[in-house]
């Protein structure tokens, strides 16, 4: 599957170091990984809209972040039966691994790569600030 990303490099190690010195750090680097990924999120619902993908209001509402311990992803769950049909949209389908020419997700996350950047690096500068590495 194609992504589009920004890429903080050992940022998983990185975070495993947080976690080490002090769990309350991670939880809020987790909680800032968390706001960023909900302003993209908001992105990505807008783009789905313009598309003209509001039918059910089951993709534009199923649209959300997850923040695990690499990082945060924005993800669509939405679902018909077993088919994750927002795949569909967004890629084009049978194994297309470009944007298709209804996505939402790519064009979000790279409309937000520069807010990705600034907001990561305020939250990466203060937990490692709060941990002392500064």
């Amino acid at each position: 599957m194609a992504e589009s990303t920004v890429v903080v490099e050992n940022f998983a190690g990185w975070r495993k170091s947080i976690k080490d010195l002090d769990t309350g750090l991670d939880k809020e680097l987790k909680q800032g990984l968390r706001t960023i990924g909900v302003k993209v999120t908001t992105r990505a619902k807008e783009w789905a809209r313009a598309q003209g993908l509001v039918a059910s209001g089951d993709l534009v509402r199923k649209i959300a972040p997850s923040v695990t311990q690499k990082g945060v992803a924005i993800v669509a769950k939405a679902k018909r039966g077993t088919f994750a049909y927002p795949a569909v949209y967004e890629y084009g389908g049978r194994g297309n691994l470009a944007a298709g020419p209804r996505a939402f997700l790519t064009p979000a996350v790279k409309a937000s790569e520069a807010l990705i950047r600034d907001e990561l690096g305020k939250v990466i500068d203060e937990v490692s600030r709060k941990a002392g590495f500064h």
